[in-house]
C-alpha cells in the first residue's frame, strides 16, 4: 500500500516578536515539527515549516512543489497573517487542506495576561487562513482541539486519511484481470468516464497473466505456503493445490507490483483461472492475499466495488468483499457473506481464520482455496460507489453506519456475518441502500467512517449518501 504523504505547515505572527517570551518562535517551530513524528503511522509526514511573511511563504511554495503531497495541514502556532499562508498555497490549489486549530491549554489560569493571549489565541490564526482557503473555494476540512488528546490526534488521523485517499483517488491505478460474468453490467463503468473523476483502468491480457504464473519460482510458493500454515489454520496444510494455489495468489502479487496498481478485480471464475487449463483455480486465496498486503482486489471484475475496497482499506485498514445477501428478522441484521474471499486483517484473531480446499464450499464444486474467517464485533460501516447520473461529478459513494454482531451458527463455510444497521429498521436501511445505487457487492470496513467517507466525496466533487 502506497503511504500517503503529508505536508504540515506552521504559522507565526512577527509583529508581536518583543512582546512574546525571548526564544518562542523557536520553541513553536519545534512543536509544529514534533506533530511529524505524532502522525507518521497514518503516512509520510513532512514538516516543511513556519510562514511568517511573504519570502517564508513562498520557500515553503517551492518544497511543496517538490514533495507533491497528498494532503497539506496547516497548524498555526499562533494568530498569523492568512496571507502569508495562502502565499504557500496558491500553487497548490489541488491538494487538499487540513487546518487544524491547535490548542495548547486545558483551563484558563487566574494569571492569564496579553502575553498568554498572543500565544495560545490560535483559532484567530486558523480562522484567518480558513477565510482565504473557503473564499478560493477550496473547501478545507477543520479540527479544533488539545495538540495533546490522543483523541483529537485521531480525529485529525482520520481527516487527514481522508482527504489524502480522495487526493490518490484521482491517480488511482484499478488493475482488470478479467472482465465479469456476463450480464454483470452492474459492476463495471465505462472507463472514459471514470477517468473524468480521475481512476485510470488498466488491463491484463491472459497471455500476460499464464505466463506470470507460470514463472513463479518454487522457493517463493515454500515461503508463502509456510508463512500461512504458521499465521492460520490451513487444511490440507500441503500438496499440490495448496501449492498452485499459493503460486496464483502470487501472480496476482507480483501482477500488482509491476503495473503498480492501487486496487483492482480478479474475475478469478473464467478464463484468467478456474476455467483455464492451465491454472484451474479459483482465486479467493489470491484476492484475499493482495488485499490483506494492502492493494484491495474483488472478484467477478467488480471494477466499481474495488474503488470502495481501496476506499476502506485506507480509511481503516479493512476491507472485506461481501454482499447483503438476506436479512435474519429475529436479530434486525443483515446477513453478508460471499464466496470465500477475505482481509486477514479483519479478523477476530489468526486462529479465526481458516484456508482450505474449496470443494463445493462455494456453490460450485472448485480446486483452489479458500477463506473462512470470523470478524472481529464492533462498528462497522458498509461502502459502496458507482457512476450515477442525477449527482455531481456523475459518481456517489454510499455509506451505511452500523455494527458488526456476531456470526450465525449456519452451514456456510465461507466468510458470514451479522451486520446490524444504526437504523431502528432493517428493511428502510436496506431499502435505502439500494435507492442509492449501491451494486450486490460492497466493503466491509472496520469503525464508523461515515463522515470521512461523505469528506472524501465532498473533495472528489461527486455525490455521497448515508444511510443512518
Amino acid at each position: 500500500m502506497k503511504r500517503i504523504r503529508i505536508a504540515i505547515i506552521s504559522s507565526y505572527m512577527t509583529y508581536y516578536q518583543n512582546h512574546l517570551p525571548p526564544g518562542f518562535l523557536d520553541e513553536r517551530d519545534k512543536w509544529a515539527g514534533s506533530l511529524a513524528q505524532i502522525f507518521a503511522d497514518t503516512g509520510d509526514t513532512n514538516y516543511l515549516g513556519i510562514v511568517h511573511d511573504q519570502v517564508s511563504g513562498a520557500a515553503v511554495s517551492l518544497k511543496l512543489k517538490e514533495l507533491q503531497p497528498d494532503v497539506i495541514m496547516i497548524a498555526p502556532s499562533m494568530p498569523g497573517p492568512g496571507g502569508f499562508v495562502f502565499e504557500a498555497i496558491r500553487a497548490h490549489t489541488d491538494i487538499p487542506v487540513l487546518v487544524w486549530a491547535v490548542n495548547h491549554l486545558d483551563a484558563l489560569p487566574v494569571t492569564y495576561n496579553s502575553v498568554d493571549h498572543l500565544m495560545n489565541s490560535t483559532n484567530v490564526g486558523a480562522c484567518m487562513i480558513t477565510n482565504l482557503l473557503v473564499r478560493a473555494g477550496l473547501g478545507p476540512a477543520v479540527v479544533s482541539g488539545r495538540w495533546y488528546d490522543p483523541a483529537v490526534q485521531d480525529r485529525v488521523r482520520m481527516k487527514l486519511r481522508a482527504l489524502g485517499t480522495a487526493r490518490q483517488i484521482r491517480n488511482l491505478r484499478v488493475g482488470v484481470i478479467g472482465k465479469p460474468l456476463a450480464g454483470y453490467d452492474n459492476v463495471i463503468v465505462d472507463p472514459d468516464l471514470l477517468a473524468g473523476l480521475g481512476p485510470e483502468l488498466i488491463d491484463v491480457s491472459v497471455g500476460e497473466f499464464v505466463q506470470c504464473f507460470n514463472s513463479i519460482k518454487d522457493s517463493e510458493i515454500a515461503t508463502l505456503k509456510k508463512r500461512l500454515v504458521a499465521s492460520y489454520m490451513v487444511t490440507p496444510s500441503d500438496g499440490e493445490e495448496l501449492d498452485r494455489s499459493c503460486r496464483l495468489a502470487l501472480t496476482v502479487e507480483h501482477i500488482a507490483a509491476d503495473r503498480q496498481f492501487d486496487c483492482g478485480t480478479f474475475n478469478s471464475h473464467m478464463e484468467y483461472s478456474n476455467r483455464n487449463p492451465e491454472i484451474g483455480l479459483v482465486g479467493a486465496l489470491a484476492n484475499s492475499h493482495i488485499t490483506s498486503s494492502g492493494i484491495p482486489f474483488t472478484d467477478t471484475g467488480d471494477i466499481i466495488t474495488a474503488i470502495a475496497m481501496f476506499v476502506g482499506k485506507r480509511l481503516s485498514g479493512t476491507a472485506m468483499y461481501t454482499e447483503l445477501n438476506t436479512i435474519d428478522y429475529s436479530r434486525n441484521a443483515l446477513l453478508c457473506a460471499n464466496t470465500g474471499e477475505g482481509d486477514f486483517d479483519f479478523a477476530a484473531a489468526p486462529g479465526d481464520v481458516r484456508i482450505f480446499s474449496a470443494g463445493d464450499s462455494t456453490g460450485l464444486r472448485q480446486q483452489g482455496y479458500i477463506i473462512d474467517l470470523r470478524l472481529r464485533d464492533g462498528p462497522a460501516t458498509l461502502i459502496g460507489f458507482s457512476p450515477r447520473a442525477d449527482v455531481p461529478g456523475g459518481f456517489v459513494l454510499m455509506a451505511m453506519r452500523g455494527s458488526i454482531d456476531g456470526r450465525p451458527d449456519i452451514l456456510l463455510q465461507v466468510p458470514h456475518h451479522y451486520f446490524k444497521p444504526s437504523a431502528s429498521d432493517v428493511n428502510s436501511a436496506f431499502e435505502m441502500w439500494a435507492s442509492a445505487g449501491a451494486t450486490h457487492h460492497c466493503c466491509l470496513s472496520e469503525g464508523d467512517l461515515c463522515a470521512e467517507v461523505g469528506e472524501i466525496a465532498r473533495k472528489l466533487g461527486i455525490g455521497f449518501e448515508q444511510i443512518a
